[in-house]
């Protein structure tokens, strides 16, 4: 639930906007897959988003916030601040780079982690991925779903795929979660093989987002 006072809503709305407009005009001016391929375009979404963010604080909280006197006791009194989640829009502006920064390096870990996964695989490891990135016949809007190492050699893995399939990448996160993937039953009888390079490609590409062990 999000939270605001004022125009604190405009926080979120101008980082979507942000973002979606560097998309937008580099994929336009550079190729469909530019944005997705490099990490400055989003630096620069969140360094603008930020610029916009600290502009709007200051116009809204210092510029034109408005001061009442007591006509009582004389006393001035400033009218509430524009907030979201109880914070002032301007350190938004501070706040947004912060977290996108720990995000980031998160990720990074992550990444590394499923890297080193792929590289030394063992019976039972989940592939959670894009089928049709792997198989041809995949409905392309169910096309989520897992693969579960039935047996290891040197260069490659035999896997099985499972039987269920989503349109979102949350439906197979939310079955490895809560164990329902790790079950036999969920993956029918044919087996595939795979090599590290081709689950590493995948990886690199987006196209397998998570690894479990």
């Amino acid at each position: 639930m999000i939270i605001w006072r004022g125009f604190g809503w405009l926080v979120p709305v101008i980082v979507f906007v942000a973002f979606l407009a560097t998309q937008i005009s580099l994929n336009s001016a550079m190729g469909d897959a530019y944005y997705k391929q490099y990490d400055w375009p989003k630096a620069a979404a969140i360094a603008l988003s930020s610029i916009l963010i600290a502009a709007l604080g200051y116009y809204l909280n210092y510029k034109k916030r408005e001061i009442f006197t007591d006509p009582e006791t004389g006393k001035t009194k400033k009218s509430n601040s524009h907030t979201l989640f109880f914070i002032p829009v301007e350190f938004w502006a501070v706040i947004i780079p912060v977290f996108s920064v720990y995000l980031h390096n998160h990720d990074l870990e992550t990444s590394a982690q499923e890297i080193a996964y792929i590289q030394t695989p063992v019976v039972n490891d989940i592939y959670a991925l894009d089928l049709a990135a792997v198989f041809n016949g995949i409905d392309k809007e169910y096309k989520y779903g897992t693969m579960k190492v039935i047996a290891v050699y040197d260069t490659h893995v035999d896997v099985q795929t499972s039987d269920s399939a989503y349109n979102a990448r949350s439906g197979v996160r939310k079955d490895i979660r809560k164990g329902k993937a790790s079950e036999d039953s969920y993956y029918s009888d044919g087996v595939d093989t795979m090599t590290r390079d081709e689950l590493l490609e995948l990886q690199a590409s987006g196209d397998l987002f998570q690894v479990h062990r």
